[in-house]
């Protein structure tokens, strides 16, 4: 069978246990980097799938999300990769977050290649039990409003063995919350990004509330002042 190209969005509704239906060539995510494209698969693949497409230099940009929260958005004996300026979403994990939101038989995180998250109670996370390669990549955090431990370290990949040395550009994608971090490491076959700490931001409404209280204060306090010196 041909490779299956794909550059829209993909909810697979064959169930845990349907056939793998991608073609022998791989199954490719294209369709531009513009748009966040969801890509969601119940049943497990055999394939090679990327995220890009090196032949017709078309980028990718998708989003792991599975209708079926017991079991990875995206699982493949194969290899799964993400070329260079194209991106993957790793989104959230099973709803136990025991299981990863991505697990491959190889990962592989192409120079230049962007990789999401979204923080929360069950961060999104990729695992393979064979080789991953990363090196040079930007990294995008996320977070869904649900429970995180601040301080705490965030799992970005489990793997058998490492090829590279993983390094991050790192920003925050987050709406109304301010994140930090700390350094890259990694730890018992785990790359993790180390200390993410998260900090709602006041709404604009609250903050002016709070400065015209201060400003209320200081002017009570000079009004008292002044007459205890008559």
């Amino acid at each position: 069978r041909a490779a299956v190209y794909i550059g829209g969005n993909l909810t697979d509704q064959g169930g845990t246990g349907a056939t793998s239906f991608g073609g022998n060539n791989g199954i490719f995510f294209n369709g531009g980097a513009g748009t966040e494209r969801t890509v969601g698969l119940n049943r497990s693949q055999t394939n090679a799938i990327q995220v890009g497409d090196s032949v017709g230099a078309t980028n990718g940009n998708i989003k792991l999300v599975n209708p079926d929260v017991s079991v990875a958005a995206l699982t493949t004996s194969g290899s799964f990769t993400v070329l260079n300026g194209s991106r993957v979403n790793l989104g959230n994990s099973t709803a136990t977050g025991s299981a990863a939101s991505l697990v491959a038989g190889s990962i592989a995180i192409n120079s230049g290649a962007t990789v999401a998250t979204i923080l929360g109670a069950h961060a999104g996370f990729g695992s393979t039990s064979g080789a991953l390669t990363l090196n040079s990549f930007n990294l995008q955090l996320d977070y869904d409003g649900s429970g995180w431990t601040n301080g705490a370290p965030l799992v970005l990949f489990g793997y058998g063995s490492l090829s590279g040395t993983p390094s991050a550009t790192i920003s925050s994608i987050a709406s109304g919350y301010t994140i930090t971090w700390g350094s890259l490491s990694e730890v018992g076959n785990q790359v993790i990004l180390n200390g993410v700490n998260i900090v709602a931001i006041p709404e604009p409404s609250a903050a002016l509330l709070i400065g015209a209280f201060g400003g209320l204060v200081v002017w009570t306090v000079r009004r008292k002042s002044r007459k205890s010196a008559v």
